[in-house]
C-alpha cells in the first residue's frame, strides 16, 4: 500500500490528486483566506512562505515519507485546498490524516467530511 499511497481519490464533491508543481498556484489562490489559518500555520500569508510550503510537501510526497493531495472541487475543477497522510508507520501499518484546509467557501459542504472518508477507505 505504502507506494499506491497517494493515487487519484474521485468523490461526489472533491477530486483528491497526488500533488504535482502544477498544483501551486491554484492551491496558493484557495490559501488567501486569513481565516483559514486562525489555528494553522499560515501557509497563505506571503508567496515566499506559501512557495516554501508546496515545496516541502512535494518532496516528503515524492520522498515517500508523506502522501500529499491537492483537494479539487469536482464541479469546477479548481484547487480548494489540501490534505495529507502523515506519519507514516509501516511498521505498525499505521497513519494519521491531517493538516488540512479548505477555503472557506468549501467549510461546511460536506468537502471535507467526504475527503476523509476517501481517505480512509483508501487506507484500509
Amino acid at each position: 500500500m505504502w507506494d499506491q499511497l497517494t493515487t487519484r481519490l474521485e468523490g461526489q464533491i472533491v477530486v483528491l490528486k497526488p500533488l504535482e508543481a502544477h498544483h501551486e498556484d491554484g492551491l496558493f489562490a484557495a490559501a488567501q483566506h486569513p481565516e483559514i489559518w486562525t489555528w494553522l500555520a499560515p501557509i497563505g500569508s506571503s508567496r515566499e512562505y506559501f512557495s516554501a510550503w508546496f515545496a516541502a510537501s512535494l518532496a516528503a510526497s515524492e520522498a515517500g515519507r508523506e502522501g500529499v493531495f491537492a483537494t479539487i472541487d469536482r464541479a469546477s475543477g479548481r484547487p480548494i485546498g489540501s490534505t495529507r497522510y502523515l506519519n507514516l508507520r509501516e511498521e505498525h501499518r499505521g497513519l494519521e490524516i491531517g493538516w488540512t484546509w479548505l477555503e472557506p467557501a468549501m467549510w461546511q459542504t460536506g468537502a471535507n467530511v467526504e475527503a476523509k472518508l476517501l481517505m480512509l477507505e483508501h487506507a484500509f
